[in-house]
């Protein structure tokens, strides 16, 4: 739905006092809350990626109840799987974009670990996200979610926002986001690239990142550009050399690994 003169001009009104923030902490719900104008949405979250750390929550407005399992438990490793993720496999992208999770999630998403062990919980019917690019390997998700009421997000939604994209970038690049990092949360975030190492080529260890983001033989194949049978092939090889016979035991033998990391 196209914004209303009078969204517009509280648009303008928070714009103006957002140019004379400088502190992250109060940026952060200020942007958020501005952004009302132009989405509806319940929950809110800002997360900070850095290239080799572990992501950040910058901002949440979820009730305490909630945040441990539906922020702590997603920054201490299950960020690794969201499908959202698949925006990092780029190379380098400094212009930003929004998607929503219907454009992101794998066709058997609901099938994933992610989601029985993590997503499901949530009683999130859709999530958009606003991924900003910033200086020094910096990258700002603006994440939305919204229940049941608020039905799903579509292509005008993505559309509206990435009108605002240059300028939220310009804004977030004036702020001073500094970083947190420890060595258990760096093996964190390394976990996907020495997942398999010693026993599955390059090739393999790609496929099996995709098979725990949820992608079916059919979906891998689209993805990677190969036949779905040259997808069964590896992912034979796959389990034989990691010794497992189900996705479910791919995912626990991830988990494994992510804790060896950590300790």
């Amino acid at each position: 739905m196209p914004i209303k003169l009078s969204q517009l001009t509280q648009w303008h009104q928070q714009l103006a006092r957002l140019l004379q923030i400088s502190n992250p902490t109060e940026f952060m719900p200020t942007l958020m809350e501005a952004l009302r104008q132009w989405l509806n949405y319940d929950t809110g979250i800002v997360f900070l990626f850095v290239e080799n750390q572990p992501v950040q929550a910058l901002y949440d407005d979820y009730p305490s109840k909630d945040k441990s399992a539906a922020i702590h438990k997603y920054i201490e490793g299950m960020y690794l799987l969201d499908p959202f993720n698949r925006y990092f496999d780029k190379e380098v992208d400094t212009e930003g974009g929004v998607w929503y999770l219907s454009g992101m999630a794998p066709d058997a998403f609901e099938e994933t670990e992610f989601y029985q062990a993590y997503y499901r919980d949530l009683l999130t019917n859709d999530e958009l996200c606003i991924f900003l690019p910033l200086e020094n390997k910096q990258t700002i998700v603006l994440s939305f979610v919204r229940r049941d009421a608020q039905g799903s997000f579509n292509a005008d939604d993505a559309q509206q926002l990435k009108t605002l994209v240059p300028l939220l970038i310009s804004l977030l690049n004036k702020l001073e986001l500094g970083t947190q990092s420890t060595p258990s949360n760096n093996a964190i975030h390394t976990a996907f690239e020495t997942f398999g190492d010693e026993q599955l080529t390059p090739r393999e260890r790609q496929i099996a990142r995709l098979i725990l983001q949820g992608h079916s033989s059919k979906s891998l194949a689209k993805e990677l550009g190969i036949s779905p049978s040259t997808v069964k092939v590896h992912r034979k090889h796959i389990y034989e050399r990691l010794s497992v016979n189900t996705q479910t035991e791919l995912f626990m033998c991830f988990i494994n690994h992510l804790d060896g990391l950590v300790q």
